[in-house]
């Protein structure tokens, strides 16, 4: 990944809730799966699914927001 594709993601990690940003980089950076995820979070296989789900949305909407900004 070059320098300013990573920028420009690791910026809009930031812009996403906490909770959904915790599950996206453990899943997509570092490759857990869904009941470690769970097991690290104290939460269900099933919430982890949905909060990677949403988490991928909302990064999707910023970078989309990114785009359009001037």
């Amino acid at each position: 990944m070059d320098a300013d594709l990573a920028q420009r993601i690791s910026k809009a990690l930031g812009r996403i809730s906490p909770r959904l940003r915790a599950v996206v980089v453990l899943k997509d950076m570092y490759d857990w799966s869904h009941p470690e995820i769970a097991a690290h979070l104290g939460i269900t296989v099933t919430a982890a699914k949905v909060r990677l789900h949403r988490g991928r949305a909302a990064l999707r909407a910023v970078l989309e927001d990114e785009l359009v900004e001037p």
